[in-house]
């Protein structure tokens, strides 16, 4: 008897919005309950990426992260690790 696999892709869609004096990025993304995400961030195309915090596990169906952007230029991304 075969068995039969069912895949679930979640598309997320992840906004950013910057303000203030002192950059502050807001990165919002729609989240599946119970899993864990990392936002990464790096200042040009060839730097290694880096965690602006800690991993964060959503107990809604969105989060937002917050990061200071001090050197002027940052490229994020959002990973899920689980």
């Amino acid at each position: 008897m075969a068995k039969g696999y069912r895949v679930l892709l979640v598309p997320f869609m992840v906004s950013l919005r910057v303000s203030g004096a002192m950059p502050t990025a807001t990165i919002a993304w729609d989240t599946v309950v119970g899993r864990t995400y990392q936002v990464q961030y790096k200042s040009n195309l060839t730097a290694a990426w880096s965690n602006p915090g800690a991993a964060v596990t959503a107990t809604s169906l969105s989060l937002s992260v917050t990061d200071q952007a001090t050197d002027g230029m940052r490229i994020y991304r959002v990973l899920r690790l689980n």
